[in-house]
Parts: structure tokens; C-alpha cells; sequence
């Protein structure tokens, strides 16, 4: 009778689902999503080599980002890929490999591997970010990504309903992996992101023996990937029903895919700092000092709650306590036994540091023992209504090769009010670059430079949406740059290049204006370039 009440279309999808074998509890499904999540991290990317290889191979990238889940389908190498330890493990391989010189060229010999690779990563941080901080919004919001037949059968307490959860094609179709694949393909164009490159199982099976893992063996991987092409088959087969059933069920968390905490430019910013860590590790046996990739509350963020009782920390949809996140990811996995409250701190506007929870900080969600890059603060006490806090992350919180950070990173933040009221505007940290100001999508970007500083340079920024979201507001899904670079030329007739990423979803046009100042006065206007970039992509613009 439930199966009678299915949609055709979410019918066609667990049919193909199905054929891709049992699901695993936590990383169910969200291909599209992990794929979409590993291309959106190139525009991130600060190093031009590595920006420039990633650009040359976009659907290496994508098939990377889709790899780790067809190992719990087939080939049972699921779990394992997932982590840091595998991808160290592939970065030395390819490293020491015979043939890969030049490793850093776009078209060296192994650079659709390197693609690849680094696809393989971002999905691992995406189930860290992802599932301690997008999903449990769901429960935050009240929506589900159960479909309505099974949401029914349930609430009617009708014997077997828990039973027929479990079971395909319940157990893949009312995940929120799968439920929020289908904005992805909708509203952001990913139909046709299908995993393209043949995994190279040769290469592979030799790091899984490296590992200890002599079971998975070339077969079990082509068999993984199969079902990883069925299982995106089975999402692109039933989206015509299941788009709307989900816009449906779970509007608002619809909303916050793209710009929300946790979700698709949240994960692909973190993943930049990961692919940049491999990058440097792929040309050189020297360990690279672990940096700060993504941070939550997001610097200077206002309207974080004050309540942090009692706590919610669990990842997934279930739990809710999505705001309640005071986070950061790192670009190397972390040792966990360096992890403590006095190396992740809170301060309190007077500058003391305030009591942790027991058992916190802590690592996670996922990964400990392989490789996680994330770790998590809870305050004892609940916080104070507009009032900012300052957390900082010290050097004693140390990677899995005993490299520490190379000094302490704080950021600040400002709890909401108590009555729903604006709070008193608070003092900016200063954090940010030279990027003001403008919307992304055909508006206009003004850039300024010191006039004293021969070598200008401007931090990565992100320009228009997302600048933040809470309490369910989402933001639209409209085109937004970042400006990656703002540097000066040396030398006689010195130039001023901006390098501008878009970050989509759709193409980004706009205008850019440049001054350079002195003090808080405005010295001479630099000129005006008009931009017009692909999404995913990046352009460079001069002004003399």
C-alpha cells in the first residue's frame, strides 16, 4: 500500500538506488552534493598552479567527490576513503610515483589523479561540516526529508513502519543526502555532473595495500563505481517528483544549501585549505603547518544564540542545534589527544576564559582514529544577550604528525538579544580584506589599495551573499564573487591586478571600480573594469 503511494518518479529513483547496493548509516547518499561541493572549492583555491590543474580537470574533481560512497555499495573500501589517513596515503603514492614528473603541471601524467584526489578529500571534510552543521537544521526548522507516505505510515504507529525505514527504498530515499541532492540538480544545474573519469584502480589498489586493506581489490572498486553511476542515475531519474515533494517538506533548509552554515560554499571554502595542505604535501616530504580553513560563527557573525542549554552537539537531522556551533576545521587531521580547553578557548568580553563542558572540546563527528580536521568548543554556562565572545584556537592543538598551528587564531561574534531588538552595533575586529561592500551578481565592487604599500595584497573575500544566515532566514541563490587577490606589480609602470573567482550558481556580471587611499581619504581613482565569469571560474583584471 506505501509503495502504492509513491511518486513514479521517487519509485524510479529507489529502483536505482537500490541497485546500488546497502547504504551506510551516516553517508547514505548526497553524491551530487559531495561532487558539487569538490568543484565549488576550486574558485577557493589561492595557489595558481593548483587552481590551474583543478580548472584543467573538473570532472576528475567530481568523480573524486562521488568515490568514497561507492565503497560501501561494493569493494567495502567505503569507510576507509573517507579519511585522512587514506588520502595521505594516496598523496605519498603519488608522490613517489615513477612517471608523475612534472607533478604540479595541468597536464602532467598524473594530473587527472591529482584532480581526483582532491576531489576525495573534499568529501570527507563534507561530511564533517555537513552533518554537524547543515543537517540538524532540519530539527532546528521542524522540516524532514522523510518522504510523505512514509511520514504518514509512521505517525499512524501502523505495525513494521520503523521496520520499512530501514529497508530500501525508505532507507535512501528519506535521507537528507538525498533529499538535498535534488536542489542541487534543479536549481544549481547539476544534472549532467555525473562522475565521468574511470577511477585508476591499479594505482589505488596499491594504496589500499599500503594500508592494510589487501581486500579491496580492482574488481570491488570497478563495482564501487558502478554503483555510484546507478545511484546518480537513480537521483536524476526520479527528481522530477522528488524537487517538489522536497521544496515541499523541507522549504527553509532548501533555502540555506548553498549559503548556509554547513552547506555547499561553507564546505567548499574549507576544502581550499585542504587541497592547498595536499598540494604542498604532493611536491615535497617537508610537513606543511596545519592552517585554519573555516571557522564557526563566522568572523564578526551577530545573532548567535545565548542559550547553550542543554547541549546539542550530535550531528545529522535529528538532534537540532545547528546554531550552537563554535567550530573550526583545520587543513590537517587533527591528534585528538592534544585536543583540550586550554589550546580551543572562549573568552568573555572582559577577556577571561570561560568553563567548557565536560568532554569538551571535542573532535569529530566522524573520523577520529583517521583523520578528522574539526573539533568543537561548548560553553558551561549559558552566554549573555548581545554581548561578544572571543574564541581562539592555540597552538598546543596539534596535527597527526605533531605540527602545531604557527600561532593562535581568535575570532569574535555577538549573541542575539533577549527581546528580538537590534543589539547595539559592536566594534568590528578588523578581520577581512580591502574588498568592500556590492552585491555579486550586476552590481558594483569597489576595490582600495594604501597608497604607501608598493606590494598591495587583500585577503580572500567574499563579496555579496553569503554573508551569513540564522533563525531560518535564508538568503537568495543569487551569483556572488570573491576576490581572491589584490596585488601590485613592481618596477617602472606598476599595475594593479585583481584576480576575481566566481562562485556561482550562475554566471557572475558586474562592475569593479579601484582606488587607492591614504588614511581614511580617497586619493585617486584607479579606473573602472567591467566582469563577466563563468561560474566556478576565475579572471584576472589589470589597472594602471
Amino acid at each position: 500500500m506505501l509503495l502504492r503511494r509513491l511518486s513514479l518518479g521517487a519509485a524510479a529513483a529507489a529502483a536505482a538506488l537500490a541497485l546500488a547496493g546497502p547504504a551506510a548509516p551516516a553517508h547514505a547518499s548526497g553524491v551530487t552534493t559531495h561532487a558539487f561541493m569538490a568543484e565549488a572549492a576550486i574558485p577557493f583555491v589561492t595557489d595558481p598552479g593548483l587552481r590551474a590543474l583543478l580548472e584543467a580537470h573538473p570532472d576528475e574533481v567530481i568523480t573524486g567527490g562521488h568515490f568514497p560512497d561507492g565503497g560501501y555499495a561494493a569493494g567495502g573500501y567505503g569507510e576507509v576513503t573517507h579519511w585522512e589517513r587514506f588520502v595521505n596515503a594516496y598523496t605519498k603514492h603519488l608522490r613517489e610515483r615513477t612517471g608523475c614528473a612534472p607533478i604540479t603541471a595541468p597536464d602532467g601524467p598524473c594530473a587527472q589523479q591529482i584532480a581526483f584526489l582532491m576531489g576525495i578529500a573534499a568529501h570527507g571534510i563534507g561530511d564533517e561540516r555537513w552533518d554537524w552543521l547543515f543537517e540538524p537544521k532540519l530539527a532546528d526548522l521542524g522540516e524532514s526529508p522523510v518522504h510523505p507516505a512514509y511520514a504518514t505510515y509512521s505517525a499512524a504507529g501502523l505495525p513494521g513502519a520503523a521496520e520499512l525505514m530501514g529497508l530500501p527504498p525508505g532507507s535512501l530515499i528519506n535521507t537528507p543526502e538525498f533529499a538535498l541532492d535534488n536542489i542541487a540538480l534543479v536549481e544549481f544545474d547539476r544534472f549532467k555532473d555525473v562522475p565521468r573519469y574511470q577511477p585508476p584502480t591499479a594505482d589505488l589498489v596499491e594504496v589500499y595495500k599500503d594500508l592494510g586493506r589487501e581486500d579491496v581489490t580492482a574488481g570491488g572498486i570497478s563495482r564501487g563505481h558502478g554503483a555510484i553511476l546507478a545511484a546518480a542515475a537513480g537521483e536524476r531519474a526520479g527528481v522530477g517528483t522528488e524537487y517538489p515533494r522536497v521544496k515541499l517538506t523541507a522549504p527553509r533548509v532548501s533555502a540555506l544549501y548553498y549559503t548556509g552554515t554547513g552547506g555547499v560554499l561553507d564546505v567548499a571554502n574549507a576544502a581550499a585549505g585542504y587541497y592547498e595542505a595536499i598540494w604542498k604535501k604532493l611536491q615535497t616530504i617537508n610537513h606543511p603547518a596545519p592552517v585554519v580553513t573555516a571557522v564557526n560563527p563566522r568572523p564578526d557573525e551577530e545573532g548567535i544564540p545565548f542559550v547553550w542549554h542543554p547541549v546539542k552537539a550530535t550531528p545529522g537531522p535529528n538532534g537540532g542545534g545547528s546554531e550552537n556551533r563554535i567550530m573550526a576545521s583545520i587543513s590537517e587531521s587533527l591528534d585528538v589527544d592534544t585536543i583540550s580547553a586550554e589550546d580551543f578557548r572562549l573568552y568573555g568580553p572582559d577577556g577571561a576564559q570561560l568553563p567548557q563542558e565536560e568532554d569538551f572540546p571535542r573532535p569529530g563527528p566522524y573520523g577520529a582514529g583517521d583523520g578528522t580536521h574539526t573539533l568543537m568548543l561548548w560553553p558551561r554556562d549559558d552566554l549573555k544577550p548581545c554581548t561578544r565572545y572571543t574564541a581562539e584556537l592555540r597552538p598546543g592543538v596539534k596535527d597527526y604528525a605533531g605540527v602545531g598551528l604557527t600561532g593562535p587564531y581568535a575570532w569574535s561574534f555577538t549573541t542575539r538579544s533577549a527581546d528580538g531588538n537590534a543589539c547595539p552595533k559592536p566594534v568590528p575586529s578588523g578581520q577581512g580584506g580591502s574588498a568592500t561592500n556590492g552585491p555579486g551578481s550586476g552590481g558594483t565592487t569597489t576595490l582600495s589599495g594604501p597608497a604607501t604599500d608598493p606590494a598591495v595584497t587583500a585577503s580572500p573575500q567574499q563579496i555579496g551573499p553569503p554573508a551569513g544566515e540564522r533563525q531560518g532566514l535564508g538568503l537568495p541563490a543569487t551569483s556572488v564573487i570573491a576576490i581572491r587577490s589584490l596585488k601590485r606589480t613592481r618596477g617602472k609602470g606598476s599595475k594593479l591586478r585583481v584576480l576575481v573567482s566566481c562562485l556561482g550558481p550562475d554566471g557572475c556580471t558586474g562592475t569593479l571600480r579601484l582606488h587607492v587611499t591614504r588614511g581614511s581619504r580617497r586619493q585617486a581613482k584607479l579606473g573602472v573594469r567591467r566582469y563577466a565569469i563563468a561560474p566556478l571560474k576565475s579572471r584576472s583584471y589589470t589597472f594602471t
